[in-house]
């Protein structure tokens, strides 16, 4: 998977897109169709790119970067993932008490 695909995934995974994005990096022309995405992610303090420059658009994705960006989405978003995860657990609750 390239790193400008990563990018949309991610934005769209954690509801970090904006549509209105720019980016710094020399690789992510005005345009083109990743920018706002890759925009978004540096935006969000969830991408720093390859240290000169660049983000690495058309590279293919380590694991090590993409479980970076992951992470740092986890710990920015994690109030809204425990929201969600303790509801999951409390609607799970409710209907193990109603079988009993």
């Amino acid at each position: 998977m390239l790193r400008k695909e990563f990018a949309k995934i991610i934005t769209g995974l954690f509801n970090a897109y904006n549509p209105l994005a720019t980016s710094t990096f020399t690789d992510c022309p005005v345009g083109a169709w990743y920018t706002t995405y890759v925009g978004s992610l540096q935006n969000e303090g969830l991408a720093n790119g390859m240290g000169d420059g660049t983000y690495g658009a058309g590279l293919n994705i380590s694991r090590q970067d993409a479980a970076t960006m992951f992470s740092r989405a986890l710990v920015k978003y994690q109030a809204v993932a425990l929201q969600m995860m303790q509801q999951q657990q409390k609607s799970y609750h409710h209907l193990q008490m109603q079988r009993q």
